[in-house]
């Protein structure tokens, strides 16, 4: 089974997969974070580049990044087997097409490149996830999280951006639209405020385990 947490950046997808590989421990899940920041051949240039070090960040046409990326993917995915194991990845491909189509312009242009990389995807035969949580978050508690973020200095190029942070968001919604086994996570109550890991950890374990129970 292949589980796989999405979500902008802040929204606490990794104490979220953390949580998940405590409870199914019994399962001894395969656990990972995307991209495998300096995990070579691909993870650590992944880090470089998304720190500046390899220039001019703006000047480097998305696919060449994607690209990358998806090769980190291919990397990892290759020697694992969804269909025998309990995978949880904490990003995967779905971040690799929104945040890497969020710098078109145009929604054509945007669809063509999710176009592109989903090709890229299965030519590299990357499974899709059996369940694919999308953690959503308010546009007030995602700015003043990636603020705080930013001043801890525990930001990278694209968490600095928060108007780039709100194209994310929109491409994720068109991405997510023409996705399978999406569930959507609130991770805030209706006044706004954040609600518990626990409550949203507890409300994914569900999802999870009726689907062990409906597919094994």
């Amino acid at each position: 089974m292949l589980v796989v947490l999405e979500g902008l950046d802040g929204v606490g997808k990794s104490l979220q997969t953390r949580l998940l590989q405590e409870y199914f421990a019994l399962y001894q899940p395969e656990v990972l974070h995307f991209p495998r920041h300096h995990q070579r051949p691909f993870g650590d240039l992944i880090s470089r580049f998304l720190h500046g070090d390899l220039g001019d960040i703006e000047a480097t046409h998305p696919a060449l990044v994607a690209l990358l990326f998806a090769c980190d993917q291919f990397d990892y995915m290759k020697n694992i087997d969804t269909k025998e194991d309990l995978v949880i990845l904490d990003r995967y491909y779905y971040s690799n097409m929104a945040y890497h189509s969020a710098k078109f312009s145009h929604a054509q242009e945007r669809l063509a490149f999710r176009q592109w990389l989903a090709d890229v995807s299965k030519i590299f035969s990357l499974p899709p996830a059996d369940l694919l949580f999308y953690l959503e978050l308010p546009d007030t508690l995602t700015s003043a999280n990636l603020e705080q973020r930013t001043a801890d200095g525990k930001s990278d190029h694209y968490e600095r951006d928060l108007s780039f942070q709100a194209r994310v968001r929109e491409a994720y919604q068109a991405m997510l639209a023409e996705e399978k086994n999406v569930v959507r996570i609130a991770c805030a109550q209706p006044d706004g405020t954040w609600r518990s890991a626990q409550e949203i950890h507890l409300e994914m374990v569900q999802h999870i385990e009726r689907w062990l129970e409906e597919n094994t």
